[in-house]
């Protein structure tokens, strides 16, 4: 073999391609009546009580049944008394998290922790104790903050000082916005736990959960 043909079968070698790996397919459950997709076979299978009735899980205290572990659970700590979710502050226990967390929450943004100084502890007890110092000289409704107090009072004067970059609309509150632009945008971040249907709004979601499960959620 002279050396041109050894250089062209280097060549060769060096600028063969390496076949492609091929990637494992990801499994998908499919619900055979609405056909919503599940990565796992036991989601789907949670899901499918939803349509189909059944409550494999019952109560040992009553007669309820469930058709989720998740609801018996805590079901169970209405006859138990059990309360795991402790708030951060005053160490008041709740039976769900849910419940614990709204304890701890003034509208959209959790209390910062007391720890960080006497102002945000000051600000949390009110919590407790409903003292309400800001009033509006207007409609003497009075609130926990002052920065609520002030959102309050663009009310009566019209103010909008929060405006959209995608029209020419403007709002008196950030979450009036944020809500604004989920119909520009087709956002919907609440997510229903028993069917994944998806909300723009949070009472939305609340009153699907209300409407089509409330059976499944208070065990009837």
């Amino acid at each position: 073999m002279d050396e041109t043909e050894t250089t062209g079968h280097q060549r060769s070698r060096r600028t063969k391609r390496k076949s492609p790996k091929t990637t494992k397919a990801t499994v998908h459950y499919n619900c055979a009546v609405c056909k919503k997709n599940f990565k796992q076979r036991s989601n789907l299978k949670d899901h499918e009580r939803v349509h189909s009735g059944e409550r494999p899980y019952s109560c040992e205290w009553c007669s309820k049944s469930f058709s989720q572990l998740g609801n018996l659970e805590r079901h169970l700590r209405t006859h138990t008394g059990h309360k795991p979710f402790k708030c951060t502050y005053c160490d008041k226990g709740f039976t769900s998290s849910s419940d614990c967390e709204i304890h701890q929450h003034t509208g959209e943004k959790p209390f910062l922790s007391v720890s960080k100084g006497g102002y945000e502890q000051r600000i949390h007890a009110r919590t407790h104790t409903n003292e309400r110092p800001y009033e509006c000289n207007v409609c003497c409704k009075r609130f926990r903050r002052a920065d609520a107090l002030q959102r309050h009072v663009r009310i009566h004067t019209g103010e909008k000082r929060h405006q959209c970059q995608l029209c020419p609309a403007s709002f008196i509150t950030t979450g009036a916005l944020r809500v604004h632009l989920r119909t520009l945008t087709g956002e919907r971040p609440f997510q229903c736990d028993l069917c994944g249907k998806r909300f723009a709004h949070s009472n939305s979601l609340r009153y699907h959960e209300n409407k089509i499960h409330s059976k499944t959620h208070i065990g009837l």
